[in-house]
C-alpha cells in the first residue's frame, strides 16, 4: 500500500536545477548484530517471518545515488512539479520554525498549511512517478522484493526496426537537464553552421552570407558533428549502443553488427 493516494491538482511549473551536486547522505550498512535490535515500535508484535523480511528489505535499501538516479530520469515537467511541491514544504517549513525569527498569527498558520501540503503532493507525486522505487498499491518495489530495478527507459523497436520520433523525444525527456543543455546546444549550433555553409551552392546573387562568412561556418560545422556525434551517443546509449554493444532496438532487427 502506497502512502498517499488522493489525487493531487496540477501546479504551475517552477524551473529547478536539478544536475547540481547533491549533499552526501551517509550509507546505511547493517550486521547480522541488527538482525535482534529493535526495528520500530509497529515490529514489536509482528511475527518472526515479518520481523526477517523487515531485515532482509532494509539490507536492499537502494543507495542515495540510485534515487538520484532514478530522479534524473524523470521528465524534466515531472520533476518540476515534484520539485515545485518540495520547495514549497521547505520553504514555508523553515519561515515557521526558524527560532528567533518566527512568525505569528495568521502568517504561522499559513506557513504551516503550505509547508504540509508541499510535503504531500510532493509525496504523492513522487509515489506516481517513481513505482520501480515506492512500489504500487498492489506490489513492493522491485528493490524491496529483491529485484532489480531498472530506472531508465528503454527504446523499444517499431515497425521498420527504427526508433520513430516519440521514442526519441521519450529518451531525450529521461535526460538529466545538463545533458539535454549539452547535446540541444552542439545540435543547435550544427544546424547552424550547416545552414551557413550551404549558402556556398547558391548563386552568387542569392546569397545571404559572404565567403568569409561560409568558409567560417564550414570549419565550425567539421568541428562541431564529432562533439554532437559523442555528446548524443554518450548521453543516450539506449538509442545508440556503446563501442562494444548494438543499441537494444537493433537485437530484433535482422542486422548485423558493426565489424572492426
Amino acid at each position: 500500500m502506497t502512502i498517499h493516494q488522493r489525487p493531487v491538482a496540477p501546479a504551475d511549473a517552477v524551473r529547478l536545477d536539478a544536475t547540481l551536486a547533491a549533499v552526501a547522505v551517509p550509507t546505511i550498512r547493517l550486521t547480522a548484530a541488527d538482525a535482534s535490535k529493535p526495528l520500530g515500535a509497529h515490529l514489536d508484535e509482528v511475527s518472526e517471518e515479518e520481523r526477517q523480511a523487515a531485515i532482509e528489505r532494509s539490507r536492499r535499501l537502494p543507495e542515495p545515488s540510485a534515487v538520484r538516479a532514478a530522479w534524473h530520469a524523470l521528465p524534466a515537467t515531472v520533476r518540476d512539479r515534484i520539485g515545485e511541491a518540495a520547495l514549497l514544504h521547505a520553504f514555508y517549513f523553515i519561515v515557521a520554525n526558524t527560532e528567533g525569527r518566527e512568525v505569528v498569527l495568521k502568517a504561522a498558520n499559513r506557513c504551516e498549511a503550505v509547508a504540509s501540503a508541499g510535503l504531500t503532493e510532493s509525496m504523492v507525486l513522487a509515489e506516481a512517478a517513481l513505482p520501480e522505487l515506492f512500489g504500487t498499491a498492489e506490489a513492493e518495489a522491485p528493490w524491496a522484493r529483491g529485484e532489480v530495478a531498472s530506472v531508465l527507459p528503454v527504446p523499444v523497436a517499431v515497425p521498420g526496426g527504427l526508433p520513430s520520433l516519440d521514442t526519441i523525444a521519450t529518451a531525450w525527456d529521461h535526460l538529466p537537464r545538463a545533458a539535454q543543455r549539452e547535446v540541444g546546444t552542439l545540435a543547435s549550433a550544427f544546424v547552424l553552421y550547416s545552414r551557413v555553409a550551404d549558402d556556398m551552392g547558391y548563386p552568387l546573387a542569392d546569397r545571404w552570407f559572404g565567403n568569409g562568412i561560409i568558409s567560417r561556418a564550414e570549419s565550425e560545422e567539421e568541428r562541431v558533428r564529432p562533439l554532437l556525434e559523442d555528446a548524443a551517443a554518450r548521453s543516450l546509449p539506449g538509442l545508440f549502443g556503446t563501442s562494444e554493444d548494438r543499441p537494444a532496438w537493433a537485437q530484433t532487427t535482422l542486422t548485423t553488427g558493426r565489424e572492426g
